[in-house]
C-alpha cells in the first residue's frame, strides 16, 4: 500500500466513510487487499470493479458470501471513498487501465522500444484528450493529469522486453481481458469499427486515423 493509500484508506473511518455494520478492522483489510491488486497492475476503473474485488476479498476473509446488508454497506463504502478520495485508489486503477490499453496498441502495431519512446507520450496525451476518456474522468471526479504517462510508457517497455523470444502471434489473454474491461466501462468503438485505443494509435502510425487526429487537436 502506498503512503497516499495508507493515509486515505479508512483505517479510522469517519461516520460518513464507514458503513454501519462493517467492522472497521475488516474494512482496513479489504482496502489493503485492493491496494495490493492495484500495485500488481489490476485495472479498476469504476465503483463496480472495486465492489467486485472487495466482495471477492470479503469472501476470502469470512469464508462465505456477504449478506445483502453487507453488500449494501460495501457499495456505500466504495462510493464514499472513491468520491471523497479519487486520487487514492481510483487514480491507480485508471492508470493501470490506460497502461493496458497502451500496451495492447503497441503490441498490435508491433512497436519496438525505440518507437514507444518516440511516440508513446504523444499517443497517450491524445488518448487522454478523447471525448469518451475525458467524460469518464469527469464522471469519477478525477483529473486526467493524475495519470502518470511516464509510468505507462516505462511499464509497457518492461512488459514488451519481458516477452522477447516468445513465438510470433502469441496471444496475451490477460491483456485482452483488461481491454475488454475498458470497453465494458464505456469506451465505445468509433464509426470505423476500430476500438478506442486502436484508432488513437492509428493517428500516430499515420494510417486510418483521421477521426482520432481530429479529436486529438482539441
Amino acid at each position: 500500500m502506498t503512503d497516499l493509500q495508507r493515509n486515505n484508506a479508512p483505517a479510522n473511518p469517519s461516520a460518513a466513510e464507514q458503513p454501519e455494520g462493517l467492522p472497521s478492522r475488516l474494512a482496513v483489510q479489504l482496502w489493503a487487499k485492493v491496494a495490493e491488486r492495484l500495485e500488481k497492475g489490476e485495472a479498476l476503473i469504476s465503483n463496480q470493479h472495486f465492489e467486485a474485488v472487495i466482495v471477492q476479498e470479503y469472501q476470502e476473509f469470512v469464508e462465505g458470501e456477504p449478506s445483502p446488508t453487507a453488500l449494501k454497506q460495501i457499495r456505500r463504502m466504495v462510493a464514499t471513498v472513491n468520491s471523497a478520495h479519487p486520487e487514492t485508489f481510483l487514480a491507480q486503477g485508471m492508470q493501470n487501465g490506460v497502461k493496458k490499453a497502451f500496451e495492447k496498441g503497441a503490441r498490435k502495431l508491433k512497436w519496438d522500444v525505440a518507437k514507444i519512446e518516440a511516440k508513446g507520450n504523444s499517443t497517450l496525451r491524445r488518448f487522454k484528450r478523447r471525448e469518451e476518456v475525458a467524460d469518464l474522468f469527469e464522471e469519477v471526479n478525477l483529473q486526467p493529469d493524475k495519470i502518470d504517462l511516464l509510468h505507462c510508457i516505462v511499464g509497457t517497455i518492461r512488459e514488451l522486453e519481458g516477452v522477447k523470444g516468445e513465438k510470433d502471434g502469441a496471444h496475451d489473454t490477460k491483456t485482452d481481458e483488461v481491454v475488454e474491461t475498458w470497453g465494458a466501462a464505456g469506451f465505445p468503438e468509433d464509426v470505423s469499427g476500430m476500438s478506442l485505443e486502436e484508432s488513437t494509435f492509428a493517428a500516430e502510425a499515420g494510417g486510418g486515423g483521421e477521426k482520432a487526429t481530429g479529436q486529438g487537436s482539441k
